[in-house]
């Protein structure tokens, strides 16, 4: 295990004459990272009474406490059932294997679970408001979504591809990666849903790309933007890895090609960074959850290539936790 003090210095890249909001204090941040001891690839992640559940490849569930011990004891309780999926909603767990779904009581009890809900996407964000899910083609586009609880109405914009989606403030922030050809990352912030193109039809809830099927939207991108949205490119080639607040401030972790590092937002733009790792992580995919005032975050390796998801095997996973001054870097070997 090694523990190292990160003081986040106020490093401006790239010269401006824009007029930025007041700079903010630098960050003390208390860096850990060690050994993830998973049996091979974690698939997803989900937070349960106090313990960081991750559900392997190989179908057999690793239980962390909060210091990131094995709690084989609880594992038990998995190891009979063989479980291919995990999905947090409302608070549940639910599992399935190829034959039942379940879900997971206070005591890590598995019950069977036969009430059926069509899910649209993938869920990255609920609250008493809105369900937030999307959707990604990769180079082909993709949308985020948000369903209205109060209303069933869904509203959606363009997200290639929505990665996170957290509360901040008032607003919706979604975090974009796109790791085609050059990797690439932009932050989309929502002020109002119910100013987003709002989708009727039932089969455009769940096409990730709904908006080449309509005929004023086709190209998108030349358009002018719609609802009351901010949206800013990160100017690097990177891949966001995980976005959390501290303070009165936003940082997202990204990776290049050549390290990991941690900047800081500062209006519609990303201002300064901070070495954290002299090594990229690499990932395919990306889960982001909140548990408390932890975020954290479940990268899988493959660099983001559809190709060498094929061939990139083995014990290839890594965990970002941020619980306030304090980052958690768990990686595999």
């Amino acid at each position: 295990m090694q523990r190292t003090a990160l003081l986040f210095a106020l490093i401006v890249y790239g010269c401006s004459t824009v007029q930025n909001p007041p700079l903010p204090e630098p960050a003390h941040f208390t860096i850990q990272k060690q050994r993830l001891l998973s049996d091979t690839t974690i698939s997803a992640i989900a937070w349960h009474r106090g313990f960081l559940l991750c559900l392997q490849n190989n179908g057999r569930m690793m239980v962390m406490d909060t210091s990131y011990g094995r709690r084989r004891d609880l594992e038990e309780h998995f190891q009979s059932t063989g479980i291919s999926s995990m999905l947090t909603h409302r608070d549940s767990i639910f599992l399935t294997n190829d034959k039942e779904a379940f879900y997971l009581t206070d005591n890590f009890i598995l019950k069977p679970y036969t009430h059926k809900k069509r899910i649209y996407g993938t869920i990255l964000f609920e609250d008493s408001d809105y369900l937030v899910y999307s959707g990604c083609a990769g180079e082909f586009g993709g949308s985020v979504f948000f369903l209205q609880k109060a209303t069933n109405r869904t509203y959606s914009y363009f997200a290639t591809c929505a990665a996170q989606v957290l509360k901040w403030g008032q607003n919706y922030m979604v975090c974009n990666n796109l790791a085609h050809i050059s990797h690439h990352s932009s932050f989309l912030t929502v002020h109002d849903p119910t100013t987003l193109y709002e989708l009727t039809e039932e089969k455009l809830k769940y096409t990730v790309n709904w908006y080449s099927s309509v005929d004023s939207l086709k190209d998108y991108w030349q358009k002018s933007p719609k609802g009351k949205i901010s949206f800013y490119d990160y100017p690097e080639t990177a891949m966001s890895l995980l976005t959390f607040p501290f303070r009165d401030s936003l940082y997202t972790l990204f990776s290049n090609d050549t390290s990991t590092y941690l900047a800081v937002h500062q209006g519609n733009t990303v201002a300064y960074k901070a070495g954290l790792l002299n090594h990229p992580i690499h990932f395919h995919k990306a889960q982001v959850i909140r548990a408390g005032s932890r975020t954290i975050g479940l990268l899988n390796l493959t660099g983001g290539s559809l190709v060498a998801a094929y061939w990139v095997r083995g014990n290839a996973s890594a965990i970002l936790v941020a619980n306030g001054d304090q980052i958690d870097v768990l990686l595999s070997e």
